[in-house]
């Protein structure tokens, strides 16, 4: 098999890794490079809208400016929405700060 027919094929299957991880769940993203081994999930946190690995109190105050309508350039909306109600409100901002401080 030639080098370039060697290539198409891991791109090929890169894409495809890419789109099975992709499916496999609406709570994980595919970050990676060309090759299929350097590919990893990277879990969303629900609330973790700065998406720093945490959920504190700067995600319940980026959610407060996003639900003023002011979007913060690193905000993460597809974690934002706390209550489901398929709004980013103050509601979410409040959840989000309970969720923070460990009250369920």
């Amino acid at each position: 098999m030639s080098t370039q027919a060697i290539a198409q094929l891991r791109q090929r299957q890169v894409w495809h890794i890419a789109q099975e991880i992709k499916n496999a769940s609406k709570h994980c993203v595919c970050v990676g490079n060309s090759l299929a081994t350097d590919l990893v999930t990277i879990e969303k946190i629900p609330g973790d809208v700065n998406s720093d690995g945490e959920v504190d109190l700067s995600d319940a105050i980026m959610v407060t400016y996003c639900s003023l309508h002011e979007v913060p350039s690193n905000f993460n909306e597809a974690v934002a929405d706390m209550n489901g109600d398929g709004e980013i409100d103050l509601s979410d901002a409040i959840i989000i700060i309970y969720k923070s401080l460990g009250v369920k």
